[in-house]
């Protein structure tokens, strides 16, 4: 295993981690709010999932970033697809941090694309496309609050297959 993909690794899961620490300690990043430390049902709920399944979630964070990396070539009209998606659940929930997230990496990636039509004048490379993994594995953590775990994984089934699948 060469020393950069170690070094990419260990910076995924430091940034998941740190994900992870400022969801469970700044409820008001997920629109949960703490009056006078009582807690709703909903948070008590929400922090015993991040306490028991905290290195399940670590590794899928990571699993994500990093499989939305090895989609080449596809990386960017994947993301709007998945993007679209999260968009869609924040409007409906009315979730600003979802729909600003989701539309601006949006219009950044139709920008990214008129320029990345053949004859290519810019490629995203790898830190464009774990930024993105990055970005998409936020947004899918803020809409645990709305849809079931496994509705995520259908939204972001392709680029996990096409990692499962994969012979390298």
């Amino acid at each position: 295993m060469s020393f950069i993909i170690i070094i990419k690794l260990i910076f995924t899961f430091l940034s998941s981690l740190i994900l992870i620490k400022l969801i469970m300690h700044n409820t008001t990043f997920l629109g949960l709010t703490d009056i006078q430390n009582e807690r709703s049902l909903h948070q008590e709920v929400w922090y015993w999932y991040w306490d028991k399944f905290l290195p399940f979630t670590i590794f899928a964070l990571a699993g994500f970033t990093n499989a939305l990396n090895l989609i080449d070539g596809l990386d960017a009209s994947i993301s709007i697809v998945i993007l679209s998606s999260f968009l869609y659940i924040g409007y409906i929930h009315k979730n600003e941090l979802m729909i600003v997230l989701s539309s601006l990496t949006i219009a950044s990636l139709l920008a990214f694309l008129i320029f990345n039509w053949n004859p290519a004048k810019i490629f995203m490379g790898d830190s464009g496309s774990l930024f993105l993994g990055f970005i998409i594995s936020v947004v899918a953590c803020i809409s645990l609050e709305y849809i079931h775990p496994i509705a995520i994984f259908y939204l972001a089934a392709l680029p996990i297959v096409d990692t499962l699948g994969s012979n390298d």
